[in-house]
């Protein structure tokens, strides 16, 4: 089971999270922040996805607000792409 979630910390800085699990509960893969989440200042991470094509490639996407402007964003999990923008309505 692959695993994706958004924390915003206290200190109003943001990452998005990964993980995998077996059918057991135990990790495969433990959990850590995807490169390229992360926000500092005020920019909210949100609306976290998480899909996988039928070639077992791990697709991560979110939603990041920059200066007023919803950016979206996506990586893969394998050798985690630097993040590329989505367009709107997608």
């Amino acid at each position: 089971m692959h695993i994706v979630w958004a924390v915003q910390h206290s200190n109003a800085t943001a990452d998005i999270y990964y993980a995998r699990m077996d059918g057991n509960a135990h990790f495969l893969v433990a959990p850590m922040a995807i490169p390229g989440s992360h926000s500092s200042g005020s920019t909210m991470r949100k609306d976290t996805a998480i899909a996988v094509d039928n070639s077992g490639r791990v697709y991560v996407a979110w939603a990041a607000t920059i200066t007023g402007s919803t950016m979206r964003r996506a990586r893969t999990v394998q050798n985690w792409t630097s993040p590329s923008a989505l367009p709107t309505g997608q």
